[in-house]
């Protein structure tokens, strides 16, 4: 009989500590976007002329270089035609050899619910994902001259990889990502 009583105390616990996780952590929901709200979102995306990204200042180059988690050669090839950038503005260097390639910052989070969406940017040979927060996540990325940074879906949580994209100022919701799709982003600087 003790041992029946036991039993069932013990489920009683399990039951107990479940109820409470879930009521102090609250349960991941997924994206409940709609596909009227998702049609107004390639609508306005379409419109976008260009998301207004912050440049990297010269003083946190080497922070936003240490973010990237760069191999040292890599890092010295950005670190290089960075230079180069910002020399041939200080010098009357020929076009043809200045570099096009900047360092921006780019603010990432997940517009709908933070269900464990992750992304992949890629820009200027630079690669990275991301897991999409509720919270801004603020990232560095080289842009060359196409002046454009890739956005693929990696893995959507539940209802679709929800975007959203700080765009100077403002904010941008992005239209929703599936797996393997890819946005190509304009950007600005």
């Amino acid at each position: 009989m003790s041992k029946i009583k036991l039993f069932m105390a013990g489920m009683l616990l399990v039951a107990g500590l479940g109820y409470g996780m879930t009521a102090i952590w609250g349960t991941v929901s997924s994206d409940s976007v709609s596909k009227a709200e998702q049609a107004t979102l390639v609508a306005e995306f379409a419109k976008l002329k260009s998301i207004d990204v912050e440049p990297v200042s010269v003083q946190d180059t080497d922070t936003a270089l240490d973010s990237m988690q760069l191999q040292p050669p890599q890092r010295q090839q950005l670190q290089t035609a960075l230079l180069n950038r910002s020399t041939s503005s200080a010098t009357a260097m020929p076009r043809s050899q200045v570099s096009e390639t900047g360092l921006v910052w780019i603010t990432l989070w997940d517009f709908a619910a933070a269900d464990g969406d992750v992304v992949h940017v890629s820009s200027a040979g630079f690669e990275m994902d991301i897991v999409l927060q509720k919270s801004q996540t603020r990232i560095a990325v080289p842009v060359d001259s196409s002046k454009t940074v890739k956005i693929s879906g990696v893995h959507d949580g539940g209802g679709g990889i929800t975007l959203g994209v700080k765009n100077g100022a403002g904010m941008v919701s992005l239209p929703v990502l599936q797996a393997a799709q890819t946005l190509t982003v304009p950007v600005s600087f």
